[in-house]
C-alpha cells in the first residue's frame, strides 16, 4: 500500500497557505518539529490517562486491539470484510481480532438493516466511556486554545484545519476514512 503520512499533507497545506517552505526554520523551529510534538503530547497524554484508569486487567486491549477498534470507529460500523480490506489483512485474520474485541465487550456484530446475511461491527458502550478519554482531554485543550488566543486567531486556525481536514479526504488512501 502506498501512503503518505498526514504529516506530509499538513506541511504541504501549510506551505500553500502561509507561502513558505516547510524546512524553512522559524524561530529555530521547523513547521514540521511542531507537528510532531504536538501529535506526540497529544497522544501521550491520551496514554497516560488511560494506563491510569484502565490498568491491567482482564479486558483491556492489546495495542493492536486500541488500533482496531479505533479503525472501526474511524470507518463507521465497517463489515468485517471492509475492516479487513481498509487494514490489508486476511479475512481470517480480521474475524479473529473482532472476535477478541466482541469478548471483550468493545464491540457487537449486528445485521445490516440492507442484508440481513450481513454483519456490521458495531461499537459499545464500553468503547465510548474508553474512547471518552480521549475527547475529553481533546476537549481540555480546545478550551485552553479557546482562552489563549483571539477569536481571529481561532477562526484562522479553523480555516487551516478545515483545509487539512481537506485535503485528507481527497487523499486517494484516505477512503472510508471520511467523518460520520
Amino acid at each position: 500500500m502506498n501512503t503518505v503520512p498526514v504529516g506530509a499533507i499538513i506541511l504541504s497545506i501549510w506551505q500553500i497557505i502561509l507561502g513558505f517552505s516547510p524546512s524553512e526554520k522559524r524561530n529555530g523551529v521547523m513547521l514540521e518539529d511542531h507537528i510532531i510534538r504536538i501529535n506526540d503530547k497529544i497522544h501521550l497524554n491520551f496514554y497516560k490517562r488511560l494506563f491510569s484508569i484502565i490498568k491491567e486487567r482482564e479486558g483491556s486491549l492489546t495495542a493492536m486491539e486500541v488500533f482496531a477498534v479505533e479503525v472501526i470507529h474511524a470507518l463507521g460500523s465497517p463489515t468485517i470484510s471492509e475492516f479487513a480490506d481498509f487494514l490489508g489483512i486476511s479475512r481470517p485474520g480480521a474475524s479473529y481480532k473482532v472476535a477478541s474485541l466482541i469478548q471483550k465487550g468493545y464491540i457487537v456484530k449486528e445485521a445490516s438493516s440492507d442484508d440481513k446475511r450481513e454483519f456490521r461491527l458495531t461499537l459499545t458502550d464500553k468503547y465510548y466511556n474508553y474512547i471518552g478519554l480521549y475527547e475529553d482531554g481533546l476537549r481540555e485543550y480546545v478550551a485552553k486554545l479557546e482562552e489563549n488566543f483571539s477569536k481571529r486567531q481561532l477562526e484562522a486556525f479553523e480555516t487551516v484545519l478545515n483545509r487539512v481536514e481537506q485535503e485528507i479526504d481527497a487523499f486517494p488512501n484516505a477512503a472510508g476514512t471520511e467523518a460520520k
